[in-house]
């Protein structure tokens, strides 16, 4: 149904001065032929408006604008923003981390590294990486007590204690009772 509208523009009269001063002039035929216009005119504006408000109906609408979509989780900081994160002293292991905080803030980028919340916390979590890289796993920070060794449990004539830390000494101790006991003469 496409309907064509018809629009033309009447070029409103401008009166010199002799027609405003001549009395012949019948200004209420003038009057209605103006209403006449300002008539014709509403109908056609109600026409156009009706047209419009029908295609509008038959054209899907856009996608929302990229800007709208929900931002809560960044998925990946694209090469600007980790350029802009290792600029400011970021290292690519607390990527995760500043997030973490945008996420949980709903902050941008630019607002969660000036935050005084956010340089607490990262200053917290590089401490707390550091007395970790600086203790080392695999050994105890204590020297063995006396009473962990094999010859004190054979000198007293016990076992250890039976607890999970002490399966390994029991074993070690059970061991050296054996062989004591084969090359001891009877």
């Amino acid at each position: 149904m496409e309907e064509k509208i018809d629009m033309t523009v009447e070029e409103v009269k401008d009166f010199t001065e002799e027609e405003l001063a001549d009395e012949t002039v019948d200004w209420k035929a003038k009057a209605q032929e103006s209403l006449g216009i300002a008539k014709r005119r509403t109908t056609q504006l109600g026409k156009a408006k009706s047209y419009i408000s029908e295609l509008e109906t038959k054209i899907p609408k856009a996608p929302e604008p990229q800007d709208k979509i929900d931002k809560s989780q960044p998925k990946e900081f694209d090469y600007g923003q980790k350029a802009f994160l290792i600029a400011n002293g970021i290292k690519t292991e607390e990527f995760d981390f500043v997030k973490s905080v945008i996420a949980a803030t709903g902050k941008s980028l630019d607002d969660v590294i000036v935050s005084k919340y956010f340089q607490a916390e990262l200053k917290e979590k590089r401490d707390a990486e550091a007395v970790k890289n600086a203790t080392p796993s695999d050994t105890k920070r204590t020297a063995p007590s006396i009473n962990s060794t094999v010859d004190y449990w054979l000198e007293k004539g016990e076992y250890p204690p039976n607890t999970p830390e002490n399966r390994k000494l029991r074993q070690e101790v059970q061991a050296a009772k054996e062989t004591r006991a084969k090359t001891q003469p009877k």
